[in-house]
């Protein structure tokens, strides 16, 4: 499941406040082995201080002096995905973490984040898993855009691992994978899992059958490894949400929703290969 910023944050952080001196901020920090203070005054964060404002000020000076106003923060509430976007958008290391009263409750930093992150990314192909796709889903329905799921299934992988070895199997993945990866940047692609892969895309369903006829087209183009004749099923289906608490259940059945449409596509595949023969 996708984790969010409360189950990973340092609860109760070391804090400091705006008119104690840099001195005092420069002993903390060694002390507690910390290269960053949020600066909170009537339990509302106002500013954040970290090792490097120190170069620039003697310790004489105060940490309202020296502080970064205003900064970036992260509700508890919010996936690491989304804490993790924000750092990188902004060039930061750590964020302080708010409840829904901007109230300071923990923080989190990008060490912490990127040893999550990690294991939501598949190793052998690169892409990210279906954790990710998920949560690219819950942020298209936030901000109240069309969002569509297809679902691609290899037919007969199976069999093609059985007759030609899992190296050539691999091989199949990973090239399904670098085709996916090139995909606009406003679809996330994902392996779902085995030979299973996801698109999501900001489209309405029929929009997205007519991309994914133009990716079937490029898959039948493909050389792939010992020359195999691979096909593959795609079924789609638009995610549309019942209730804001259910979003994770709407979703997952989306998503089951275009696997049984890949699975009958599938089922009309082999029973028409049987029939040629």
């Amino acid at each position: 499941m996708i984790l969010q910023v409360k189950e990973v944050m340092t609860e109760n952080p070391v804090t400091i406040e705006p008119y104690q001196s840099l001195m005092e901020v420069k002993e903390l920090m060694r002390s507690k082995r910390i290269g960053g203070l949020p600066v909170v005054e009537n339990n509302q964060v106002i500013g954040i201080i970290t090792s490097k404002d120190l170069i620039f000020y003697p310790e004489n000076r105060l940490v309202i002096d020296a502080m970064t106003k205003e900064p970036v923060v992260i509700e508890k509430s919010a996936y690491l995905f989304e804490a993790y976007q924000k750092m990188i958008n902004n060039k930061i290391e750590r964020l302080p973490v708010v409840d829904d009263t901007g109230k300071l409750v923990g923080i989190i930093t990008r060490k912490v984040i990127e040893r999550y992150i990690g294991s939501y990314f598949d190793p052998m192909t690169g892409l990210p898993k279906k954790e990710y796709a998920l949560y690219k889903c819950i942020e298209l329905i936030k901000n109240n855009k069309p969002c569509s799921i297809a679902f691609i299934d290899l037919n007969n992988f199976g069999e093609l691992n059985k007759k030609h070895g899992h190296v050539v199997g691999d091989q199949i993945l990973i090239k399904v994978a670098e085709i996916l990866k090139q995909l606009d940047e406003s679809m996330i692609a994902a392996r779902y899992g085995g030979d299973e892969f996801i698109v999501i895309m900001p489209f309405e369903e029929e929009k997205a059958n007519d991309f994914t006829k133009k990716l079937l087209t490029t898959f039948e183009n493909v050389q792939w490894p010992e020359n195999i004749d691979l096909k593959c099923a795609v079924g789609i289906k638009e995610v549309t949400i019942s209730e804001k608490t259910k979003i994770f259940d709407d979703i997952f059945y989306c998503i089951n929703q275009a696997s049984l449409k890949c699975n009958a596509i599938k089922k009309h595949f082999f029973q028409k290969s049987n029939d040629d023969l």
